[in-house]
């Protein structure tokens, strides 16, 4: 799983990126290469240094092997025909409390905090893909995490949307 620090790292390191591109490119001659001029010239979008970097790091990594991408848009970055994009939903007042209960503050302190976190989410898409929000539509699957809570069960309906779209069987333990 490749989550947002993660992704921030590789995009702000050019020569990590390119490494990794043409470690890839070496096992695919051309692919790697011809996909992100592909990528460049139907997203319009990636014109500041910071997502031209993103969406190198996310199809360089998209290529080394399946792989679960955590925020930072990548569902808007990559084939839409590749991928299975998720969105896991609730309703403010659980996320207050989640928040609280990971954070050890008290409710008060974590709705700022989430206030903050929904403000920076904004703006990250607002500079990066030119959107005042991110539409449920662009999703294959969108899960309300207040009418099924279990993580198990979430991920046993994503695993079957999963082998829906794509006709592969998913590996389970």
């Amino acid at each position: 799983m490749i989550d947002r620090e993660i992704m921030e790292y590789m995009a702000k390191d050019s020569t990590l990126t390119e490494k990794i591109i043409e470690f890839y490119d070496e096992r695919v001659p051309g692919k790697m290469r011809e996909l992100l001029v592909a990528l460049s010239i139907k997203k319009k979008c990636f014109e500041n240094e910071y997502i031209q970097q993103l969406a190198k790091t996310v199809t360089a990594l998209a290529h080394t092997e399946p792989t679960i991408f955590v925020g930072r848009g990548t569902h808007l970055i990559l084939p839409r025909h590749t991928i299975l994009s998720v969105e896991l939903i609730c309703s403010r007042k659980r996320r207050i409390v989640r928040l609280s209960n990971m954070l050890g503050v008290d409710q008060g302190e974590a709705e700022k905090r989430l206030n903050t976190m929904d403000d920076e989410h904004h703006e990250f898409f607002k500079a990066v893909y030119l959107r005042e929000k991110v539409s449920s539509d662009e999703f294959d699957l969108v899960i309300n995490m207040d009418c099924i809570d279990s993580g198990d069960h979430v991920a046993q309906i994503i695993a079957c949307a999963f082998e829906q779209k794509f006709q592969i069987k998913f590996k389970t333990n």
